[in-house]
């Protein structure tokens, strides 16, 4: 039998003891710690109330643990810091005692209390109020078996394939455990991956991050499932069901080679904004976000692509479309009015126009949730005319400038003078409540890459 795993009888009424902490006096001070205890020997079934200057100290836990073997007490509550401190600390000293550590209750009167107000009166109330609410939980506490073991799923999903995402993913694989790491984007690396340097060490940005891009797109453990969004969990620890919604790129990725030819044919070649450069540069509705992308594999915008908004593109339809890549399977000739330019140039013959999302089921014990963190809109400064203006940028627009695959498409003009206009102290907090006041050094490291590579001498 585990240590500690001594019950009470079913039917023997609880003996709570309440044991006031007073912290130093970080409870004592702003807390009447005499009256909450005094208070709570009143209480139903309280049979013990004791104050102690610190209860996580080795004497302190020596009066529970003294209590409990007595057979004084059944039921332990201690008034201090929250649960999240020492709740483990006491359960531990309930069964060094043998009593089941799920007859342990802890009233928060640090944090919710003491911490809270320098009115002694007002938070002496409260914390008696907390007392008695614990008391009338720990009446109805009911011993649980521990320790216990259930059986976990040696599987791990992973939300978010930045650049922590990916670290983990190899790290868990690598311990020879299955990973399914699922992102959003069609592609792996985060905003790691939109930088030319990291901050602020000035190091190479696609140095680091290119390598293990790569790994995780190898690694037999690693099944990489990009352009997906979680769906559903269910489940328990352990032991969760997964349901991830996998997104139709109309493109198969087992047989794309991500040749480009598909894109430069498109009728739209060029003709929109490229979200993974901030919109600096341009893309056809079929693109791969930058060139050395992971997967290295072609995904169709059905916001943008003419045979998905329209049901046609040129003389081809859905129709022919299916004929023409049925012909194409054969080695037959096609025509510009069967198919699409995108079909006719794709050497492999993965596109397809017909293909739908769909739902994996998977089953995992473990989830790692990566998800990063997105740029806050600009916009919120409209006197800054983001957004109106092509030369008008973030900072994070900055940061993809010296990478030439970021602006070979770009329209915007050259940089002016130079001039960095830093918002400052009341600027800041004005549209982003809670922010530094202060001129982020992120900015500052803008000047400098600014001097080192572009316009000596800039402001």
């Amino acid at each position: 039998m585990a240590i500690g795993k001594k019950e009470e009888p079913e039917e023997e009424e609880p003996r709570i003891g309440v044991y006031v902490c007073h912290c130093g006096i970080n409870i004592a001070q702003t807390v009447d710690v005499e009256k909450v205890r005094n208070y709570a020997a009143t209480l139903p079934n309280v049979v013990l109330a004791r104050d102690y200057i610190y209860m996580c100290s080795d004497p302190g836990q020596g009066l529970i643990k003294n209590d409990i073997k007595s057979g004084k007490i059944n039921r332990v509550i201690v008034a201090s810091c929250s649960p999240r401190m020492h709740e483990p600390t006491f359960r531990k000293t309930c069964v060094a005692a043998g009593l089941n550590p799920y007859y342990f209750e802890q009233a928060n009167i640090r944090e919710q209390c003491s911490w809270t107000s320098e009115d002694k009166e007002a938070n002496t109330s409260k914390a008696v109020d907390l007392v008695k609410s614990a008391v009338a939980r720990t009446n109805l506490l009911e011993s649980l078996e521990y320790p216990k073991e259930v059986d976990v799923v040696p599987e791990t999903l992973i939300i978010g394939a930045g650049i922590t995402g990916m670290y983990a993913a190899l790290d868990i694989a690598g311990g020879g455990y299955k990973v399914h790491l699922v992102d959003r984007n069609p592609y792996v690396g985060g905003h790691m991956a939109q930088l030319d340097k990291t901050f602020p060490t000035l190091d190479c940005s696609a140095c680091i991050i290119t390598p293990r891009m790569v790994d995780v797109g190898s690694h037999p453990n690693i099944d990489l499932m990009t352009y997906s969004e979680l769906a559903e969990v269910g489940g328990y620890i352990g032991n969760f069901d997964v349901k991830i919604k996998r997104k139709a790129r109309f493109v198969d990725e087992k047989l794309c080679t991500g040749c480009d030819l598909c894109a430069q044919a498109c009728r739209l070649h060029n003709r929109f904004p490229n979200e993974f450069d901030e919109g600096l540069g341009k893309r056809s509705p079929i693109y791969i976000a930058f060139p050395y992308a992971v997967p290295a594999v072609y995904t169709i915008d059905k916001d943008q692509c003419l045979m998905q908004t329209k049901g046609k593109c040129g003389k081809a339809t859905l129709v022919s479309t299916r004929e023409g890549i049925e012909k194409k399977g054969r080695g037959e000739e096609v025509t510009k009015n069967e198919v699409p330019p995108c079909v006719a140039a794709c050497g492999p013959n993965c596109i397809n126009h017909d293909a739908k999302d769909e739902i994996v089921e998977l089953k995992v014990g473990t989830i790692v949730v990566a998800t990063g963190y997105d740029i806050i809109d600009p916009k919120v400064s409209p006197e800054y005319k983001y957004g109106l203006y092509p030369n008008i940028i973030t900072d994070h627009s900055f940061d993809l400038y010296p990478a030439k695959w970021a602006i070979e498409t770009a329209d915007v003009d050259a940089h002016s003078d130079g001039l960095f206009r830093i918002l400052q102290g009341e600027e800041v907090s004005c549209y982003l409540p809670g922010t530094d006041p202060y001129p982020s050094l992120y900015q500052y490291n803008h000047l400098l890459v600014y001097g080192a590579d572009f316009i000596p001498g800039g402001e």
